[in-house]
């Protein structure tokens, strides 16, 4: 994430484990950010550490920008964390949140990119209170069935205590869609965060729903 006055390119390495090998690889993966203040992220090359990377050396045209904000997600009309829209949205229990901190990631990803005059106040304050998923209905293959659809819409919601980010609106929430297109093989991040006041359906100040608890990440697994 830029912490400058412009949208960056950025060179990541790590480390990654498949299940069925033992030792740990060190991989390497390529993420442009296409517009400065804005979640909107590619992953257009990766491979192991040292070898050649399969993709798109410059991170696609000019053009992908519009494409990304046509991919950006609205606040649904209804809200996402109530049981009676549970044929649209899927609501993480408390230990599917815990246990995939990726979703921590998606959440601070959405609220540093967006609020880059205030970066130095950090994003370990955030904290996840319910997480719902909706899965786009006109994907229908296996791949995008579960945490791992390929193409997927997370409503996370959570406050934040930092007065200068969020003044009084420490209820929010973040609306982050993930696409991996197979084909391309090019992994798209994007999203926004709102004041949970502008959830509809009149729902938004709602707090007791069944089945999703309030929701404490251990300091280890935030990233």
């Amino acid at each position: 994430m830029s912490t400058g006055c412009a949208a960056c390119q950025y060179r990541i390495t790590f480390d990654v484990k498949d299940p069925r090998e033992t030792p740990l690889q060190n991989f390497e993966i390529q993420v442009n950010e296409k517009k400065y203040n804005s979640l909107l992220l590619t992953c257009t090359m990766a491979g192991p550490l040292g070898e050649p990377m399969n993709g798109n050396r410059w991170g696609g045209s000019v053009s992908d920008i519009k494409l990304l904000s046509d991919f950006l997600p609205d606040l649904p009309p209804v809200n996402p964390f109530q049981d009676d829209t549970s044929d649209r949205f899927y609501v993480l229990k408390k230990s599917e949140v815990k246990k995939n901190d990726w979703i921590r990631l998606y959440l601070e990803l959405a609220v540093a990119t967006a609020n880059r005059t205030h970066s130095r106040f950090g994003v370990a304050n955030l904290k996840i209170l319910r997480v719902a998923m909706e899965t786009p209905r006109e994907h229908v293959l296996p791949i995008t069935e579960g945490l791992g659809a390929y193409d997927a819409i997370f409503y996370i919601r959570y406050t934040d205590s930092c007065k200068a980010r969020a003044g009084d609106d420490v209820d929010r929430v973040a609306v982050v869609r993930r696409i991996l297109d197979d084909h391309t093989e090019v992994f798209r991040l994007v999203g926004r965060t709102h004041s949970i006041r502008l959830l509809g359906n009149g729902e938004s100040q709602k707090t007791d729903v069944h089945g999703s608890e309030d929701i404490e990440i251990p300091q280890d697994n935030q990233t």
